[in-house]
């Protein structure tokens, strides 16, 4: 049987999206779809410590919420905090704009302000942990926490997981010429502080390991002078519709269409979304002022966008200590707002760029989906995983969803067809 002392939990969830206009919270699990219009004990939340710290406030209500007694509840939330033993935190495109305009970042240790900012007393500088800037962070963070959990390497008690940018607000500081107030304000920086000890650095980049691949990246820069984002993706969906028989334009479409799609969650959710509005596939391939081309076949309404005020947090335990401390059931079918983590399996490209000796070495030979081998070593990894498992067979009938972390809508479907093929 799997000891509940060594299996991770994920308790609580916690969102926050704002912006000049109004300010939208939600929890996620005990109360699903709750909607808070800005009035959720989330004053101060216009700094990266605040945002997380209000999320995390949202994730702590969310995991005690049990009764219609709101002021119980906050303080269950705020003790629940406040035995927090470590936090985990993504790196944050904010920290490059501050680099760019006050000559360093903003933080020396982000965790342990947010921390500082929650309370949290049992809260060691050995476990304020950083994740290395990477689209995968959070993921990686919380399969980082469940491995120590897993291993009794971790006291027992709450552990955070959570990230803000506030880009959006730094931005307009900029173009408004008041951002050096903000480099006087605690929750916007640490580096005035004295002894502030640096978190450890987790989930560093994968270098590339031979001088073929040194050689793809250094082309690329020298040819386009872009960052990799805006040349090498808009390469890849070009280069999947090839191995997909289909032209430019049909492959645009197909990209137009999904993320269509994406926009109508976007717009039902709004308490989630930076941007709650539906366009059509033909509103997305229609290039006008407010949708130019940024690499063919994107245009700006189809790609990610990081000029955002907005957070996430998560609380994960064991299980035995979410039963300890009154959250969970000791019994998996009364477990109905909780969730069960039992694996995880992380790559970076670089792993498999070069292993598929018999596949020519041109740009589609890793994006027939049903052949990506990053993504079928994945597959084969969950599959052996679930199949040593000692209720097998219940996990793979009761298993819901597999999480995958990217940025491009094209890879989404590669990922689902590749599954398919375990």
């Amino acid at each position: 049987m799997i000891d509940p002392e060594k299996l991770a939990v994920i308790v609580g969830v916690g969102r926050l999206t704002g912006d000049k206009k109004r300010r939208r919270a939600s929890r996620s699990f005990g109360s699903a779809g709750h909607r808070c219009d800005g009035d959720d004990g989330n004053d101060g939340d216009d700094s990266p410590v605040g945002m997380l710290r209000a999320a995390a406030m949202l994730a702590a209500k969310d995991a005690v919420e049990g009764s219609n007694d709101v002021e119980k509840n906050d303080d269950l939330a705020k003790r629940l905090l406040a035995d927090v033993v470590a936090i985990g935190t993504p790196g944050m495109f904010l920290e490059l704009r501050w680099l760019r305009v006050f000559g360093k970042r903003p933080f020396v240790n982000f965790p342990r302000a947010v921390g500082d900012a929650i309370g949290a007393s049992r809260l060691d500088d050995s476990r304020c942990i950083r994740a290395y800037d990477g689209g995968n962070g959070p993921m990686y963070l919380v399969s980082y926490f469940a491995d120590l959990i897993s291993r009794a390497e971790v006291s027992a008690g709450p552990i955070l997981v959570g990230g803000a940018e506030m880009n959006g607000t730094f931005d307009a500081a900029v173009r408004a010429r008041t951002s050096d107030k903000l480099e006087k304000d605690d929750t916007w920086t640490d580096t005035h502080r004295a002894s502030v000890r640096k978190p450890v650095d987790v989930n560093l980049f994968a270098k590339p390991n031979n001088g073929m691949e040194k050689m793809l990246l250094g082309t690329q820069y020298f040819h386009s002078g872009l960052p990799p984002a805006l040349t090498l993706y808009p390469l890849l969906e070009i280069a999947y519709g090839h191995a997909k028989n289909r032209s430019a334009n049909e492959q645009a479409e197909i990209a137009a269409g999904l993320f269509s799609r994406f926009s109508s969650v976007a717009a039902a959710h709004p308490e989630h979304s930076w941007y709650p509005k539906s366009w059509s596939k033909a509103e997305l391939l229609r290039v006008t002022k407010d949708n130019r081309m940024i690499g063919y076949p994107y245009r700006k309404n189809m790609c990610a966008r990081d000029e955002v005020d907005q957070a996430a947090a998560i609380l994960m335990m064991s299980w035995a200590e979410a039963i300890r401390r009154g959250i969970s059931s000791d019994k998996i079918g009364e477990c109905t707002y909780i969730l069960f983590l039992h694996f995880l399996s992380l790559m970076f490209p670089f792993q498999f760029l070069f292993m598929e000796r018999a596949m020519p070495l041109t740009p589609t030979f890793s994006l027939c989906a049903n052949r990506s081998p990053i993504v079928l070593q994945c597959a084969r990894l969950i599959e052996k995983h679930l199949d040593r498992q000692v209720w097998a067979n219940q996990m793979k009938r009761k298993l819901h969803c597999l999480i995958f972390i990217h940025v491009f809508p094209l890879l989404w479907s590669m990922r689902l067809i590749a599954l398919d093929s375990m």
